[in-house]
């Protein structure tokens, strides 16, 4: 069984190989004896990938980590503005959008009151070319950032804007290939149970004639770690903005179509400063810069199962 002292040590991620090729279920039920250790990694490294262990399927997966965890480590992805599905209990899909649309790296919920600590994926099918989930050391993208923009991100914060046209109108069946319906990010059709988990998140709600739904909020760009107490960069700000230094002139030309069209001139998503100012295209291009100055990527073993500091370290696609 794998020990301390035969893992293999990489800052990023940090990596425990199955080097006895023993069954992970008779791993977990050693994880007491390495759990404090573990954990240190986790805090120090902000990942760890657990491979070599012979997962085989999402209930395998749900096992291994709520073991590691002592609990349920599940996400609740209600009302994010990602496509994914439940593929089994407390496991999702990533998220579904085409394979030619990039995702940069982020904190997951981040655009949120109420974030997760942790995430976790589950590689079921190595990919046989590509399909790598970069992650970035949020600590080192904080210090890689311009002074002057990270005072401005601190002082002022981040709000964040996104318009979910309703389902009962949509008229174009592609348009859910890339965009949530509100009924689709809610799953529910009852308005009162959607502006019921808003409030809980601290969402301001719009309720337009036609049935679309408007949500912002404006939050911190650095939090609180909640263990070290240390700031880190944790925000969307870059995700929010469909602009071609996120997701190229072609698609974000048929995003503004989109806008135009379905959304009646409102932008699926925005963002901007905390105090209205809008949030300008170099601001953006130097948050990339500093999270790709940032990002290890790795290639994908089946079985594998990577954890995330969710606080600490940005992932994408």
């Amino acid at each position: 069984m794998t020990s301390v002292e035969s893992i293999s040590y990489h800052s990023l991620p940090f990596i425990v190989e199955n080097t006895d090729h023993k069954d992970w279920k008779d791993f977990i039920e050693l994880f007491p004896r390495y759990k404090e250790h573990l954990e240190q990694q986790l805090l120090q490294s902000g990942a760890l990938l657990f491979r070599g262990f012979g997962l085989q399927s999402a209930p395998d997966f749900k096992s291994f980590v709520d073991a590691f965890f002592d609990s349920s480590q599940s996400i609740d992805p209600t009302g994010a503005p990602s496509i994914r599905h439940q593929v089994s209990e407390g496991v999702y899909t990533s998220t579904e959008y085409p394979s030619f649309i990039p995702i940069h790296c982020h904190n997951e919920l981040s655009y949120f009151k109420h974030m997760p600590h942790y995430i976790s994926f589950f590689c079921h099918t190595a990919p046989k070319q590509g399909g790598e989930t970069p992650i970035a050391d949020c600590r080192g993208a904080l210090r890689s950032l311009d002074p002057e923009l990270r005072r401005r991100l601190e002082e002022k914060g981040v709000s964040y804007k996104r318009h979910l046209i309703n389902r009962l109108r949509n008229k174009f069946s592609f348009h859910e290939r890339f965009r949530q319906t509100w009924q689709m990010a809610f799953k529910t059709e009852d308005r009162d149970t959607v502006e019921s988990q808003c409030r809980a998140q601290g969402l301001n709600i719009h309720w337009a004639p036609n049935g679309d739904l408007s949500l912002s909020n404006t939050l911190p760009a650095m939090r609180k770690h909640p263990e070290t107490g240390e700031d880190v960069y944790c925000n969307q700000a870059h995700i929010y903005k469909l602009v071609p230094e996120t997701i190229g002139w072609t698609l974000s030309l048929i995003s503004r179509m989109f806008d135009i069209t379905v959304g009646r001139g409102n932008r699926y998503l925005d963002s901007s400063y905390g105090d209205g100012t809008p949030l300008p295209r170099s601001d953006i291009r130097a948050i990339l810069q500093a999270f790709r100055d940032n990002t290890v990527i790795f290639p994908w073993q089946k079985g594998d199962v990577m954890v995330l500091d969710n606080y600490l370290v940005a992932h994408g696609r």
